[in-house]
């Protein structure tokens, strides 16, 4: 375990939700698997919702060892599941195939998820995942009580023998989440405004209504 002092993620800023807010928008990340030595190394996908306010809940983690193909099908697994409005891939070397075969097979499938290459642009990972660093200190980033696997390689980062893919993954969100939409608000329907509303619409309204002055139109 890393000191305290030493850790980039504090055990305090971890906020745990149950269920996403209503009216949310989704966003799919994925840091698809190199092939190492020993064979390919875990793909992470993270499905991240987005709120009014910019808060990113993490709804679900995908961490395992997948072969091209399952990637693929998985992908539009999730793209049927949450409808996200971008799904982003980390591309470099053999990975930008990967997005190749899933656009070739939208039409196939009847399924046309928005896929959007995310490069590191130089970045390097550390960095780019310590930029994730000051939205869970304001308490933005909220994950699940079951998602240990995320908060230890939060809690362990940066450490050079627990794996870190996941956030790798979560990292990118922010270069592709956007908040969501005001939700439009449903009047009584019993008030001034609701009834004035559906009156108008039937053109049935006269000059005036109670005490308000109404123009004829």
């Amino acid at each position: 375990p890393i000191p305290d002092e030493f850790r980039k993620f504090q055990r305090n800023w971890m906020r745990y939700f149950e269920r996403e807010p209503e009216g949310c928008v989704y966003f799919v990340s994925i840091d698809p698997a190199i092939e190492t030595e020993n064979g390919h190394d875990f793909t992470a996908m993270v499905v991240v919702a987005v709120d009014q306010l910019e808060n990113y809940y993490v709804v679900e983690i995908v961490n395992r060892r997948m072969l091209p193909s399952e990637t693929i099908n998985k992908i539009f697994e999730l793209f049927e599941k949450y409808k996200p409005a971008v799904t982003a891939i980390e591309t470099q070397g053999f990975q930008k195939m990967l997005k190749m075969e899933v656009d070739r097979q939208k039409r196939m499938r009847g399924l046309f998820p928005i896929i959007r290459e995310v490069k590191s642009e130089g970045v390097r990972k550390h960095m780019r995942i310590e930029a994730l660093q000051p939205r869970f200190e304001a308490g933005k980033i909220f994950i699940k009580r079951s998602q240990h696997e995320l908060e230890t390689q939060l809690l362990r980062f940066p450490s050079s023998v627990t794996k870190d893919d996941i956030v790798d993954a979560l990292a990118y969100v922010p270069s592709i989440a956007r908040p969501a939409a005001h939700q439009v608000v449903n009047l009584n329907p019993n008030c001034y405004a609701a009834i004035f509303a559906r009156d108008k619409k039937r053109r049935i309204i006269g000059e005036s209504w109670g005490n308000h002055k109404i123009r004829k139109w």
